[in-house]
């Protein structure tokens, strides 16, 4: 078969176009019903300009849809061998795709905004199946916070009331289960105030002071980390160290460790004053807190130095 010269296909594309646009024209005169043109005449369109206007767009439309059929006649072979009878065939066809054009394209947009809406509601699916997802968890974390709180609670409350009874198997294995479970949850929460705190008081009591400031500053510096406001709960985290360093300062104290003992109230200090400037209610409390008695002085830890 030959293949179409330059020549010839410039001539295709004018036909094409040429009858697309006669087909297109035919589709935008049909808009009114020829009842309609023959009481009403040009009036029927609006106006001559509106017609007109109207008839260069569908042209438009009907150019474009030929150009379509004749670009997929070509993908398919069709223009291999043009002779005068498939000229004719066409040109026939163009007109129907001139006139069909503007369908055609509805059609098409139809589609479109059908798999549009369909990914959109795809998604919005997706969203709200991730928030439900999200909100279960939540939910289930919710409870497994409160299941440790109690544990922890439980433990505190039932504190045997000479140390030594502290090593009873029983207790110990109350107090372990409480800890583990708080361990865990913290590995989710790890700034969470009550049960970092609870958990802290539970460690000074069974493992002492330094324990004790380690879990406080776990989650300080977890709470920096994760870039939260600096707040009351901030605040409470570090009011508490500075209760436990300044006790163990007390500790250092009694074994004439006055260089570990000074170390310590210096950064108890630091931490209360913090405490006090991020939550104004801590300075009242601190006032008469038992655990910060021996931490002021009469030079540079005075209470009312406190903000």
């Amino acid at each position: 078969m030959n293949q179409p010269t330059s020549a010839e296909l410039s001539d295709v594309i004018g036909l094409l176009s040429l009858f697309g646009a006669f087909g297109g024209v035919l589709a935008g005169m049909s808009e009114c019903s020829l009842k309609d043109i023959r009481e009403k005449g040009i009036e029927c369109y609006g106006s001559t300009g509106r017609l007109l206007a109207s008839l260069l767009v569908a042209a438009l439309y009907g150019i474009g849809g030929a150009l379509i059929l004749g670009i997929v006649s070509a993908l398919d072979g069709k223009f291999d061998d043009f002779t005068q009878t498939r000229r004719i065939y066409f040109a026939l066809l163009s007109v129907a795709a001139g006139f069909a054009g503007l369908q055609l394209l509805m059609l098409f947009r139809r589609r479109l905004l059908k798999e549009v809406e369909d990914a959109v509601e795809a998604e919005t699916l997706k969203a709200h199946k991730k928030i439900e997802e999200e909100t279960a968890r939540q939910v289930q974390r919710e409870s497994k916070i409160r299941d440790v709180i109690d544990s922890l609670t439980d433990a505190l409350d039932n504190l045997p009331e000479e140390k030594d009874s502290k090593d009873d198997p029983e207790y110990r294995s109350l107090a372990f289960a409480a800890k583990r479970e708080a361990t865990q949850i913290l590995l989710e929460v790890p700034t969470h105030r009550r049960v970092v705190i609870l958990l802290g008081r539970l460690e000074r009591e069974i493992s002492g002071y330094p324990e004790a400031i380690s879990i406080l500053t776990k989650a300080i510096v977890a709470w920096k980390r994760s870039k939260q406001p600096f707040e009351a709960n901030y605040a409470a985290l570090l009011f508490n160290r500075a209760c436990y360093k300044n006790r163990l300062a007390e500790e250092f104290s009694k074994v004439s460790n006055s260089v570990q003992a000074e170390e310590k109230r210096g950064e108890a200090w630091t931490d209360l004053s913090e405490a006090c400037e991020l939550d104004e209610n801590n300075k009242e409390e601190a006032k008469d807190d038992p655990d910060l008695a021996t931490l002021y002085n009469s030079s540079s830890r005075k209470w009312e130095k406190l903000k």
